[in-house]
C-alpha cells in the first residue's frame, strides 16, 4: 500500500471511494466531478493523492489539493503512525503549496490528522455538526403565508440582486476577519454560482429577504448551504418553507441532501432538525491566514 499522485485512468476508482459515503464528501466530490468533466486533472487546478492497494486493485483513501489552497481529505481510521512516510514527505516538503494553504475542510478525525501532518498550524478552528436527509426522512413544514412576498429559482442574471443577501452571509457565517471580505470577490463568486448551483430566494416587494441553495454537488448527493434570512424577516418561518422548496427540487434528481452547521447556531440546528435532518458526523473546518 502506498500513495501515489492520481492519473487519469484511476478516476474511476476515485469515484468508488467516493460513493462508498458519498454524503460526507459533497465538497471533494463536486470539485472532482468538475475537473474530470475536463476529461483530465490540471495541476493548475488541483492534485488528488491517492492510497492504494495494489493487492485489491482500489483505493482506500484520497486527499485532494486545490489550486486554492483547501485541502479536502477522504480518510480511514487507523492511527496516524499507520499512514506512508511518503505523504509526511509530500506535506513537508511541499513549501510552495503551504505558502498558499487556506483550510483543511472535512470530517473531523479527517482534518485532525492532516493537521497534525503539516509543517504549520491552523490560525482558526470552527466545528459544525454533519446532516443529512432523504426525501423519505423530509418532514413538511407549518407553511409560512408567502401571500406579500415571492419564491423565485435564481438566475445568473439575479447576481446583483442577491449580491447585498450573500454579503450578510458571509460577513455574518464565513469571514473569521471581516476586514478581509472583498465586494468583487463576493460579487464574482456568486454569479459563478448563479451558473452551476440550485438557489432560490423569497422577494419582499421586489426585494431579496431570505435565500438557500446548493454549494457542492456530487453524483447522488446535493450540499446545501449559504442559507440566509434578513433580520427583520427572522422567526416566521420563510427560511423553514424555503428550505423545504429547496429540498423538493433537490429530490427530483438526487437521493441525499447533507449540509453542515456550525455548533453553537441553535436555531438552524433546530430548523434543520424541523425538516426531518439528521446528525451524521462532527465537521472541521480550519484555517491557516498568515
Amino acid at each position: 500500500m502506498d500513495w501515489e499522485i492520481v492519473q487519469n485512468r484511476d478516476f474511476p476508482k476515485i469515484k468508488d471511494l467516493i460513493l462508498r459515503k458519498e454524503w460526507a464528501y459533497v465538497s471533494f466530490c463536486s470539485r472532482f466531478r468538475e475537473y474530470t468533466q475536463k476529461q483530465h486533472i490540471l495541476n493548475n487546478d488541483c492534485t488528488i493523492l491517492a492510497h492504494y492497494e495494489k493487492e485489491k486493485n482500489y483505493i482506500r483513501e484520497a486527499i485532494m489539493l486545490t489550486q486554492r489552497g483547501i485541502i479536502l481529505p477522504i480518510l480511514e481510521q487507523p492511527s496516524l503512525n499507520e499512514y506512508s512516510p511518503i505523504l509526511y514527505y509530500f506535506f513537508s516538503s511541499f513549501q510552495h503549496y503551504m505558502n498558499r494553504l487556506h483550510s483543511i475542510m472535512g470530517l473531523f478525525d479527517d482534518v485532525i490528522k492532516i493537521e497534525a501532518m503539516l509543517p504549520v498550524q491552523a490560525s482558526h478552528q470552527v466545528d459544525y455538526y454533519l446532516m443529512t436527509v432523504t426525501e423519505e426522512s423530509l418532514r413538511v413544514p407549518d407553511f409560512f403565508s408567502f401571500h406579500d412576498m415571492v419564491v423565485r429559482k435564481a438566475t445568473p442574471k439575479d447576481a446583483e440582486k442577491l449580491y447585498n443577501l450573500q454579503k450578510m452571509y458571509e460577513l455574518e457565517e464565513v469571514f473569521i476577519d471581516p476586514s478581509k471580505f472583498n465586494p468583487k470577490i463576493c460579487l464574482s463568486n456568486l454569479r459563478n454560482m448563479l451558473k452551476h448551483e440550485l438557489i432560490m430566494y423569497v422577494e419582499k416587494n421586489n426585494i431579496p429577504v431570505a435565500k438557500a441553495g446548493t454549494n457542492a454537488r456530487g453524483f447522488l448527493t446535493d450540499q446545501i448551504g449559504g442559507v440566509y434570512t434578513h433580520d427583520e424577516e427572522r422567526r416566521k418561518g420563510i427560511a423553514c418553507c424555503l428550505m423545504y422548496l429547496l429540498l423538493k427540487n433537490i429530490f427530483k434528481i438526487k437521493q441525499i441532501v447533507s449540509l453542515f452547521v456550525k455548533k453553537s447556531n441553535t436555531p438552524a440546528i433546530s430548523l434543520y432538525r424541523k425538516l426531518g435532518f439528521e446528525m451524521r458526523e462532527n465537521y472541521r473546518i480550519s484555517y491557516f491566514f498568515n
